[in-house]
């Protein structure tokens, strides 16, 4: 037992003396160290340039999202390359349900895969949502130009 101990105490010897050298005898060590503060400040970000419309609509169906200020987006898409079958009202009764009025939203918009203007249906949906207090934006990204056209302003 007295040889294990003996062991032991010399080990934590052994472990003691190298830590003291390592803080005080290598001096590469110290000499590279890090003011934290000055590095962060001295970073540089990434910055890059994206679309963030074509993540949204990325295969050529149509598709529609509304958007409100507390970060809710909802999603719209019956998979058909030239309409979203959703009845406007269905839509509001949704949203009201889920506590969302449509006088909120900030955003709603669909996409084209073909056509650069708005559609008949496009223009009647629009004019519903504005008289039930739509104040947003209501856009048509078209997908074959990557541009983005604005009803109502």
């Amino acid at each position: 037992m007295k040889k294990l101990l003996n062991i032991i105490l010399s080990l934590l010897l052994l472990f003691l003396i190298g830590a003291i050298y390592w803080s005080f005898g290598n001096k590469d060590i110290k000499d590279a160290e890090v003011d934290f503060f000055q590095t962060r400040q001295a970073a540089t970000a990434y910055v890059e340039k994206t679309n963030l419309w074509e993540a949204l609509f990325r295969d050529l169906v149509e598709h529609l999202y509304i958007l409100f200020p507390d970060g809710t987006l909802y999603h719209a898409t019956s998979y058909e390359s030239n309409q979203v079958a959703l009845d406007v009202y269905q839509l509001l009764e949704i949203l009201q349900n889920d506590n969302h009025s449509i006088s909120d939203a900030i955003l709603v918009i669909h996409n084209h895969v073909v056509g650069p203007i708005f559609s008949h249906n496009d223009t009647q949906f629009y004019h519903i949502l504005v008289n039930r207090g739509f104040k947003g934006h209501f856009l048509l990204y078209v997908m074959p130009l990557g541009k983005t056209r604005e009803l109502g302003r």
